[in-house]
């Protein structure tokens, strides 16, 4: 199958062309649009399945199509993603020599945005607010792109991101957008469902966090991650008064609710249980920082 280069969230359903204002050391850089894949024939239900990798060892269902994610930070293509060793300094820059989460200290993976090779894309969104900036990796989570039936109990989706204090703090309004994006029961794309980070200095810096069907800007609050850490970010997908209903929560290292009170969040996506399929993506359409780290990508049916 061949990427479709396409554009969603912020922009509505309209797949439309956009160019970011990424500025970096050779100029000004183009987004890459959203993972998309060609219409699939189907000869029959495609069931969700399970799907994990904890980036230890290989980045295994990240960027499977030819398009970007090579380890080629340019315009037009979906940043990189590498599997490293706590040790790596990473320049000197963000979260430098960091242990993984807990049951991998040893490794894990770090991300970028496309064109973002030198400094990061400290500039994001100057002449187009609108448009994606420094697109990053995403995953269709195994063969679930292709699902079109949504399981009886839906299905839950988790990332776990690296988040530094210190450097939020001294770098305000970077964006990081995790965005897990249902298909339609024919495996068309159907909407993005989003947890919106903005690092931010306010009480000596953090992450405000909020969450969108719509990627792109820094929203300011309330919610904020004070703590530097690794953080799970779970969507869990599930019926609802025949709807699919979507619970956004944030879990710390040790597994407990980072932001009581303000997460859990849970919507009705509007859209009814026969109509949804499966996952189109987990991506990071806005991944402003250098060298993010992150693990253990999972998708489970629920049971």
């Amino acid at each position: 199958m061949q990427m479709q280069k396409t554009k969603w969230g912020r922009r509505g359903a309209a797949a439309i062309a956009l160019t970011a204002a990424c500025t970096i050391g050779l100029g000004i850089a183009t987004s890459a649009a959203a993972p998309r894949t060609d219409a699939v024939v189907h000869h029959g239900a495609v069931a969700v399945t399970n799907w994990s990798n904890t980036l230890a060892t290989n980045t295994t269902g990240w960027c499977t199509y030819a398009s970007g994610c090579d380890g080629i930070q340019s315009a037009g293509t979906y940043g990189t993603i590498d599997v490293v060793s706590h040790t790596f300094s990473n320049y000197g820059g963000y979260a430098p020599s960091v242990n993984g989460p807990i049951g991998q200290t040893n490794s894990y993976a770090r991300v970028t945005g496309s064109g973002d090779y030198s400094t990061g894309c400290l500039v994001a969104g100057v002449s187009d607010p609108g448009s994606e900036n420094c697109s990053g990796p995403y995953t269709t989570f195994g063969n679930n792109s292709s699902a079109t039936v949504f399981p009886a109990h839906g299905f839950t989706t988790s990332q776990k991101i690296y988040l530094s204090k210190s450097w939020a703090d001294a770098n305000p309004g970077q964006v990081v957008d995790w965005d897990v994006a249902l298909n339609d029961n024919t495996a068309s794309y159907l909407q993005d469902f989003i947890f919106n980070l903005c690092t931010t200095s306010a009480g000596g810096g953090g992450f405000y966090v909020s969450t969108s069907s719509n990627a792109g800007g820094c929203s300011t609050g309330p919610a904020e991650l004070l703590m530097s850490g690794w953080y799970t970010f779970t969507e869990n997908f599930h019926p609802s008064a025949g709807d699919v209903a979507v619970t956004y929560s944030i879990t710390n290292s040790l597994g407990s609710n980072a932001l009581p009170g303000q997460f859990p969040v849970s919507t009705n996506t509007g859209h009814l249980v026969a109509a949804v399929g499966g996952t189109a993506y987990g991506w990071l359409p806005d991944e402003d920082i250098l060298g993010l780290p992150i693990a253990r990508t999972s998708l489970t049916v629920n049971s």
